[in-house]
């Protein structure tokens, strides 16, 4: 019914998106316990491994598009066959497809939690600055001081004419 090299390719570029989800889902899973450097470093990582997912994804679109016999192929990776409904020869592909849909589920929860621990992260540093900020001996704390100390001396003068 399918051409075997077709569905090797598409087999070929799902493992190897497999693969990639599986490294961003192990990098989310460190930005819970990263700090602020260390998250920046992990954004970034998972950003690369976005746009090569997206070039997976492009590919693979490419082979369905080749034919409508294909479009049973993307069925069965986005999960939109039963198991039961999927011919014997796409079965490697549903089951990929099957872990792919997994390990998302995975990375939407964690990224719940990720999402919290990145807004604690920056209240810890908004806090940061904020003591340096009031600390006697920075710029920004002597500037306002010196206004503070402006200030009261500029009523101090407007008074006396």
């Amino acid at each position: 019914m399918y051409k075997n090299d077709v569905i090797e390719s598409i087999e070929g570029n799902l493992q190897e998106k497999l693969e990639l989800f599986a490294q961003y889902e192990e990098i989310t899973t460190i930005m819970l316990n990263a700090d602020s450097e260390k998250l920046l470093e992990l954004i970034a990582k998972r950003k690369e491994l976005v746009s090569d997912i997206d070039v997976l994804s492009r590919a693979l679109t490419e082979c369905y598009e080749q034919d409508d016999k294909l479009q049973m192929m993307k069925r069965s990776v986005s999960n939109e066959l039963n198991w039961a409904d999927c011919p014997k020869e796409l079965g490697e592909l549903f089951r990929l497809g099957q872990n792919m849909q997994t390990i998302i589920s995975r990375i939407l929860r964690i990224e719940i939690q990720v999402e919290m621990h990145i807004e604690t992260q920056k209240e810890f540093i908004l806090e940061q600055i904020k003591k340096q900020n009031t600390n006697t001996n920075t710029k920004a704390s002597k500037y306002y001081q010196t206004a503070k100390l402006f200030e009261s001396q500029a009523g101090y003068f407007r008074g006396a004419y």
